[in-house]
């Protein structure tokens, strides 16, 4: 991947940053027309994806340039800095599932309070002089553009209309009876219904930390733990999950179970919540300290809660490996 803050000719779009996905040469953004997915794409999830399909589709179509123009950070921190937007994820997983979808070109472009006052009517003529090779937008159906929101799908259909691009709404998708969204699914991670998470996202929820040194108490009651040391804008609900963990880069997941949370049977201050992973089916691969290792989330077992002692620990932690083991049973 090769980063810029211009590629002349194609895209100068100020106080932006924009990501090239690799093997696709400078000249193709000069030389073929693009087609613009905009929005935050927090999470990346269904309906996200859909907005996406719509703008492969589209370069296909044209043999054009797939690509995202997206926000970081979220406009909240803009206008509440004091109680922003939570992300569901990190820039750098961000990066990695908008190029997994397909997209060719990323554009970060910093919400300002410059850009935020510029007007609903001028916002496609600002690309359009930025990106003189822009044929099509693609927004979902609620999607806000302009100062004070005020504009909408609608106007911006019209928009396009008299300046010469092709705008593609997409309809919300619904899961259950319910739009899929990032708050929706913010709300979800919170209250730890990790199943449904993964199934508004599209793909297993995943997380990466670095290896840490333990006090070894897991070793003591027979449950060895990697500990992850792990502090996301918006941590899942704390407690005991079925997970698979691997080196990031890696085919093979190792079927585990994760406590997520500050440890109350052990730990008498306050301290940082962390991870620790349990790998139910031990071998002999070695991890080393520092070492960044990947976690995908799959299932909810249970809340984080303090026990008598590490008698009491002990047994419910083969009850909750006897629920990680049934469950990955079931999954075949």
């Amino acid at each position: 991947m090769e980063s810029y803050t211009s590629v002349k000719g194609a895209i100068e779009l100020p106080e932006a940053t924009i990501d090239l996905a690799p093997q696709v040469p400078l000249e193709r953004l000069r030389r073929h027309p693009l087609s613009l997915a905009v929005g935050m794409f927090d999470g990346v999830h269904r309906g996200h994806q859909a907005v996406i399909r719509g703008a492969l589709e589209k370069a296909k179509l044209q043999g054009g340039v797939p690509g995202v123009l997206t926000f970081w950070p979220h406009p909240s921190r803009l206008f509440r800095p004091e109680e922003p937007t939570r992300m569901l994820q990190p820039v750098e997983q961000k990066r990695e599932r908008l190029f997994r979808a397909g997209m060719q070109l990323i554009i970060w472009k910093a919400f300002t309070r410059h850009f935020a006052a510029v007007p609903a009517e001028d916002f496609i003529r600002l690309l359009q002089e930025s990106m003189p090779g822009l044929k099509s937008l693609h927004v979902g159906s609620n999607f806000r553009f302009g100062r004070g929101r005020q504009g909408d799908a609608e106007q911006l259909t019209e928009l396009g209309r008299q300046s010469g691009v092709e705008v593609v709404i997409t309809p919300r998708l619904q899961h259950e009876e319910e739009p899929i969204s990032s708050s929706r699914i913010r709300e979800c991670l919170e209250q730890g219904r990790m199943d449904l998470v993964n199934q508004l996202l599209g793909y297993t929820y995943r997380s990466r930390g670095k290896l840490q040194p333990g006090r070894r108490l897991g070793r003591m009651i027979g449950f060895p733990t990697l500990n992850l040391a792990w502090d996301p804008e918006l941590p899942p609900r704390r407690g005991v999950y079925v997970v698979g963990i691997r080196r990031p880069g890696e085919d093979a997941w190792r079927p585990g179970i994760a406590n997520y949370g500050i440890r109350p049977t052990v730990e008498k201050g306050p301290v940082a919540a962390i991870v620790e992973v349990y790998i139910l089916d031990r071998d002999d691969v070695a991890y080393e300290e520092g070492e960044e290792l990947e976690l995908a989330w799959h299932h909810f077992i249970r809340g984080e809660r303090k026990f008598e002692g590490l008698d009491a620990l002990q047994q419910q932690i083969a009850l909750d490996c006897d629920t990680a083991r049934a469950w990955w049973q079931q999954q075949g």
